[in-house]
């Protein structure tokens, strides 16, 4: 027997409690440097998350401050009947309402075309499809009024200008079968609209 054994017996229990100490060590340093990279892992994604929920909120502000500079001009537009959908119906009654207030001879006689994109050819026969419009359009009124002479039309013209709910331009009037009674106008008036665009105007 060697002369350490004695020792080696006392020191038994002390020695067997530094190995549990020693590997419950050596597996806390292991633990803890996985439980670090997870946390900078974690960390890391966090941080990218919060960057990039940063950069939609400043998107959605700058969003928000161009609807709020530009909503007032927006509804300025709207009550003009320029953007939206317009009342193409209450076009008809108006004119033929500053026929009548107008006293003028005869009647009116109202065909509103259908509605059109700006940038299509002029003969091009195909009007709007049920699909939401996203450019502006066109709208063709024609009228024709007989027994009248030039200044009747310039101002019923002029009278429905001031009351239409909306801007048109004069695209042709055309004055022809002179009488005794007047003369026979035929035109034909534009109005331009401008479709409503949600994802453009909606704030967040």
């Amino acid at each position: 027997m060697s002369e350490w054994t004695p020792v080696f017996l006392l020191a038994r229990r002390s020695i067997v409690w530094f190995a549990v100490v020693v590997t419950l060590s050596v597996v806390a340093v292991f633990g803890l440097g996985y439980l670090d990279n997870n946390l900078k892992s974690s960390l890391a994604q966090l941080q990218a998350s919060m960057q990039e929920q940063q950069a939609q909120l400043d998107t959605k502000q700058t969003d928000l401050l161009n609807v709020q500079t530009h909503i007032q001009r927006y509804e300025s537009l709207r009550q003009q009947g320029l953007v939206g959908d317009p009342d193409r119906a209450l076009w008809v009654e108006q004119l033929q309402a500053s026929h009548r207030n107008l006293g003028l001879p005869g009647t009116v006689a109202v065909q509103l075309l259908a509605a059109k994109p700006l940038g299509a050819s002029a003969g091009s026969p195909e009007p709007v499809s049920d699909a939401p419009a996203t450019e502006p359009l066109v709208h063709d009124l024609q009228f024709e009024i007989r027994d009248s002479i030039e200044t009747d039309v310039l101002d019923l013209i002029q009278n429905y200008r001031a009351q239409a709910r909306g801007r048109f331009r004069v695209n042709a009037c055309k004055l022809q079968e002179p009488k005794d009674s007047g003369l026979t106008a035929q035109c034909v008036l534009r109005f331009v609209t401008m479709p409503f665009v949600q994802n453009v105007v909606q704030a967040p």
